[in-house]
């Protein structure tokens, strides 16, 4: 047996108190539901049960459909591989119920990332699609399923080429950010180099050690390569 706190626990990426399946799950569900996923390992949920669960957590039910796509199957015209889920395992697409938490998880992860993706929220994601046949799920996804074989058709593309300095300018945006949109505005390149300066103590240094240093390594990590880029032309220069 299961208990109420653990089961919170393990689902609670699914309690997300916004009204809806977001708050089907929270402190506040009627017991019965604890009582019943406490069990669901020796009593797997069938479609029936879940149905009734979901009515204690006052939402409304799913489709047979519904039930069987998400919980026991694994569409192929899917826009991404459910199997990759973590947590999946075979044996749950040759049940006939829900089987363990981990199962429970593996449904709800794929409707929330559904609804994330091509909602924007679960709520209204949930709303849409309960209801849904088989054949209107697969239309739903595969419509917006990238076709991988046919982009492997088109071929490679032309191979990169080096671009020498002269012409960088052209892909001067990540530039643009380290010196600044206008002439006036402030640099967060010299702002980064004045401090690593400091902090170096004096002295003669090249503008390469500065920007490769602990300083701007520590302080600027996920600008540290931009700003290196961004001053190519002096990274030898002395300060």
């Amino acid at each position: 047996m299961i208990g109420k706190q653990e089961i919170l626990e393990d689902l609670r990426l699914f309690s997300l108190r916004t009204g809806g399946i977001g708050s089907w799950l929270t402190d506040e569900t009627d017991d019965e539901v604890f009582a019943r996923l406490g069990r669901i390992e020796q009593e797997p949920i069938t479609k029936v049960q879940l149905n009734q669960l979901l009515a204690f957590g006052h939402e409304a039910p799913v489709s047979d459909d519904f039930f069987r796509y998400y919980w026991l199957t694994a569409p192929d015209d899917h826009t991404y591989d459910v199997k990759a889920i973590t947590g999946f395992q075979e044996p749950w697409l040759r049940s006939s119920g829900i089987t363990s938490l981990a199962h429970l998880k593996w449904g709800l992860y794929r409707l929330f990332t559904d609804g994330l993706l091509w909602f924007g929220n679960v709520r209204t994601a949930y709303r849409k699609l309960r209801s849904m046949t088989r054949e209107e799920l697969s239309v739903f996804f595969s419509g917006r399923h990238f076709n991988t074989a046919l982009i492997k058709e088109r071929g490679p593309a032309l191979s990169l080429t080096p671009i020498a300095k002269d012409d960088r300018y052209l892909i001067s945006e990540m530039a643009c950010k380290s010196f600044g949109e206008h002439p006036d505005s402030p640099s967060d390149l010299k702002k980064a180099l004045i401090e690593a300066l400091r902090a170096q103590g004096g002295g003669r240094v090249t503008i390469r050690l500065l920007l490769e240093g602990g300083i701007v390594r520590e302080k600027y990590a996920e600008r540290q390569q931009e700003f290196i880029f961004s001053a190519d032309d002096v990274l030898d220069r002395c300060r």
